[in-house]
């Protein structure tokens, strides 16, 4: 019996040693199909295959351009008397929920171009050499959904700085920036496919390519209903107490937001201590990069919508039954924020403008997604306008020259 149940064993370990080697041998010979998705890139990790030139007449808020990314086509040399802006981040950045008329990016460009031409703020000083009335206020997007800090640095050496921007906008996502650095996307037969996690056993298992093919069968609904079937065994959740955000919350909901939480430790474990090093690291690459292609950068901190609304936050630990005494909320920002003071990097910090505007007694709409992370229209109006007022005021500006 115990031959048979070895031998058994032994049959399944060969089975899956050999579908293992065929896997690596399909994802290394196989070429990609014509109409694959993304392509590999040798700093940035991955970037979108672009559309053809003529779709994006057709489909200007969802177009790839050149570049690899969701925006309109960009000349490689900076056209003259513009002041070029590069955008780098995640999926904020790609901005799959909005509009790009919508965009928190290009709302701040418009509203800074508004500004030059008024003569306000920055250019108010700028008569010689500086921005003038006639200076265009070009915003180049360079953000994917599933970037990381190391991603950000890659971007920026690899396609940001070539361009010649004037200046560039690190948008560093509050929410998993930090959390999410251990997943690593990585191109095989020409789709993205997650190579890590911050769970050490899906870690290991996603060392196998068979393992992570497989993953994509069940990935998306069919995976959301078995981690909320799991979730749902361990107890009942309370209900609701109010119906304000948060109170439609579901169980997968919670887990998504329970990954993200340790960032907001008032007193980080040891993993998260560790992360957060890891993430200071690339802002530090990024820095000295910046610094030796003689490029100003600013450091825009997105903030989470669970850190803007509060009923938000309390359903969340509520229904996860957690602590709140444990978790400080703003701890992100001063963290990253007394490293930017340090070197001298200017911050656009738009959490008190977003939460001044969610506990408006009058809100005039949701600023985040209900079933997403991600803003609404107005939310990238607000956060724009704020970003816009950094802009306006950062006096390095004054070395722009209009050519």
């Amino acid at each position: 019996m115990l031959r048979r149940a070895g031998l058994l064993l032994f049959g399944v370990l060969l089975g899956l040693c050999a579908a293992e080697g065929l896997a690596r041998l399909y994802l290394a010979v196989v070429p990609p199909p014509a109409d694959a998705p993304h392509v590999a890139h040798r700093d940035a990790g991955y970037l979108l295959a672009p559309d053809p030139p003529e779709h994006h007449a057709q489909e200007p808020d969802d177009h790839v351009n050149a570049l690899g990314f969701r925006d309109r086509e960009h000349a490689r040399a900076k056209p003259p008397r513009t002041l070029r802006i590069a955008g780098i981040g995640d999926s904020f950045v790609y901005g799959s929920t909005s509009r790009l008329a919508d965009h928190f990016l290009l709302v701040a460009a418009s509203r800074l171009e508004e500004r030059i031409r008024r003569g306000e703020g920055t250019a108010a000083g700028l008569r010689e050499g500086g921005p003038s009335a006639s200076t265009a206020v070009e915003m180049v997007l360079l953000g994917l959904g599933g970037y990381s800090p190391d991603n950000y640095v890659g971007v920026l050496r690899g396609i940001a700085l070539p361009l010649q921007p004037d200046l560039v906008i690190l948008n560093f996502y509050v929410g998993n920036d930090v959390t999410g650095l251990p997943l690593r996307g990585r191109v095989w037969h020409g789709r993205l496919y997650y190579t890590g996690s911050s769970y050490a056993w899906l870690d290991l298992l996603r060392r196998s390519r068979l393992f992570v093919l497989a993953e994509r069968v069940v990935r998306g609904g069919s995976r959301a209903r078995l981690v909320e079937f799991w979730l749902r065994r361990r107890g009942p959740a309370p209900a609701p107490a109010r119906p304000e955000p948060g109170a439609g919350l579901t169980v997968w909901q919670a887990h998504q937001q329970k990954k993200d939480l340790p960032v907001y430790l008032a007193e980080p474990d040891a993993t998260t201590a560790r992360l957060w090093a890891r993430a200071l690291e690339c802002l530090e690459a990024f820095d000295r990069l910046c610094r030796a292609a003689g490029v100003p950068w600013i450091l825009h901190l997105i903030p989470a919508d669970i850190q803007v609304e509060p009923g938000l936050r309390d359903r969340v630990l509520e229904r996860l039954h957690l602590d709140p005494g444990g978790y400080d909320f703003a701890a992100p920002q001063r963290r990253l924020r007394a490293w930017a003071d340090a070197r001298g990097v200017p911050v656009a910090d738009p959490l008190a403008a977003l939460r001044a505007a969610a506990d408006s007694a009058e809100p005039a709409g949701p600023l985040y997604e209900r079933r997403d992370i991600h803003w609404t229209a107005l939310g990238n109006r607000l956060a724009g306008e704020a970003l816009a007022d950094v802009l306006a005021a950062d006096a390095r500006l004054r070395t722009y020259r209009a050519e």
